[in-house]
């Protein structure tokens, strides 16, 4: 097994580049459809955003590629 880093196929999200008030920390890995589904989650009850479309679309568009 090799290194997952750089891995076109891994997605990472970091609260730590969307600053909060709560002053999360939180940073998820995985394939897209993991981190999406988790960040999802987190962002509502976390951080209180409505679960809704638009908060997943825009969530895809903060994740990155194989960091």
């Amino acid at each position: 097994e090799g290194s997952t880093m750089s891995d076109p196929r891994r997605k990472t999200i970091d609260c730590r580049d969307h600053p909060s008030d709560s002053g999360c920390t939180l940073r998820l890995e995985g394939t897209e459809e993991e981190v999406l589904d988790a960040a999802v989650n987190h962002a509502i009850t976390r951080h209180g955003h409505t679960a809704n479309p638009e908060l997943r679309e825009q969530i895809r568009g903060l994740l990155k590629t194989g960091e």
